[in-house]
């Protein structure tokens, strides 16, 4: 419905019905005075249309000049609404209670629940703090202050590492997330150690976290070579009374955990061959079939009891439970194929073969490649014979090669 059309039945408006020759003349002497008519109807003899209920009077003068007949079909609008209800004052003050506590009840918090808490306990304490900060069944929505919440169960509640409210009507949702803390170190992560190269490599960056470096940017290190001491310069110890002067001073080493990132860059080979003419297996179109009726501990071979008469040869088999309407049956009706294979001589052109061994040369080098390794290139090289070639693929990358080692 339009804006007018509201605005009409707010002030309310009447379905009026005009009978006689000149229903025309009447409409239009009608307009000619500023009289509105709207949802004009036209039916044998009569004319219908809405007009407003302080223009019914002025058309009693124009009814008479065009000796037309004008009654009221309806009544519509609010003033008539009103009207009806006139005198049913407790009905009316039933109406009004019944808007305020529906007002009352819709602009109140009466559920608060907790989203994200991992214990009953923690979800329990966070609507304690909610409360605390205002947030409680029956309070105001509009009183609420959604920020000073938040940041209240976050200063109060440690384990809290993020919150937010989200009003839904009636209800408010406290959706967290907990902190999640590392585990506590065990004993083995306490134990003093170095950190010693995983596999060999160049290396490329060095971040030191604890400990003392032992090799630097641009190093050739073997598997097993120790990267990052783990130990701690102390001060400088006191010569002993008589012990020879020069040399290097003595420190108090401290022993610990070294930790850190050593970035070398890794090459990784594998190779793989290809020959020119090979022998592949494939079906020669002899057969050879065998049934077989499978009972609970027995299985009985009611077609083909000989041996099966190919050298080699590619077994099939194909199960199929019986059952009696519908229930199954603790028997099986197996039946085995078997295809002869023969050996069947084919060449491959040099590109192809080339191509195969490269393909097979790089899966097996990637499968070598751990995860998180930044691959930085990859190289192949071939080299040919009278009857293969041979492809060796190289990938290098960028990789963290450090893991725990035993102290020196």
């Amino acid at each position: 419905m339009s804006l007018s059309g509201i605005g009409r039945l707010l002030a309310g408006c009447l379905r009026i019905e005009i009978r006689g020759a000149t229903a025309e003349r009447f409409v239009n002497l009608a307009v000619s005075r500023g009289i509105a008519f709207w949802n004009v109807r036209r039916g044998p003899g009569y004319l219908q249309a809405d007009i407003r209920i302080g223009a019914f009077r002025s058309l009693r003068d124009i009814a008479r000049k065009t000796r037309s007949r004008v009654r009221i079909k309806s009544r519509r609008g609010l003033p008539f609404l009103l009207g009806r209800w006139r005198g049913r004052h407790g009905f009316l003050a039933g109406l009004a209670a019944c808007a305020f506590a529906i007002l009352f009840v819709s602009s109140r918090v009466w559920f608060v629940e907790v989203s994200g808490a991992t214990t009953q306990t923690r979800a329990q304490e966070v609507l304690g703090i909610a409360a605390e900060c205002g947030l409680r069944p029956g309070a105001a929505t509009a009183g609420l202050d959604l920020r000073e919440i938040e940041l209240g169960i976050l200063s109060k509640a440690e384990y809290v590492s993020w919150a937010r409210l989200r009003v839904q009507g009636t209800r408010v949702i406290v959706e967290i997330i907990e902190k999640t803390l590392p585990p506590a170190p065990s004993e083995e992560d306490l134990r003093p150690c170095d950190l010693v190269a995983r596999v060999p490599g160049t290396v490329h960056e060095i971040l030191v976290y604890m400990g003392e470096p032992a090799v630097k940017v641009g190093d050739s290190v073997a598997a097993g070579q120790t990267l990052i001491e783990g130990r701690i310069k102390g001060p400088p110890v006191e010569r002993k009374p008589g012990s020879q002067p020069g040399g290097a001073t003595p420190t108090a080493d401290k022993p610990v955990r070294a930790r850190g990132k050593v970035i070398a860059r890794v090459a990784r080979v594998s190779a793989a061959e290809e020959q020119f003419v090979q022998w592949v297996e494939q079906r020669s179109g002899r057969t050879y079939s065998r049934r077989v009726v499978r009972l609970p501990g027995k299985d009985i071979i009611w077609k083909g009891r000989q041996p099966v008469p190919f050298a080699r040869y590619e077994a099939v088999s194909r199960v199929r439970s019986l059952c009696w309407r519908n229930i199954p049956l603790p028997v099986e009706s197996i039946t085995e194929t078997f295809y002869e294979l023969v050996q069947v001589k084919t060449e491959v052109g040099r590109e192809e073969a080339k191509e195969r061994a490269r393909i097979r040369a790089l899966e097996s080098a990637r499968a070598q490649v751990p995860a998180g390794a930044d691959v930085v290139g990859i190289s192949a090289e071939s080299s040919e014979s009278d009857s293969a070639v041979n492809v060796t693929v190289t990938i290098t990358t960028l990789e963290d090669i450090g893991m725990p080692g035993p102290a020196r």
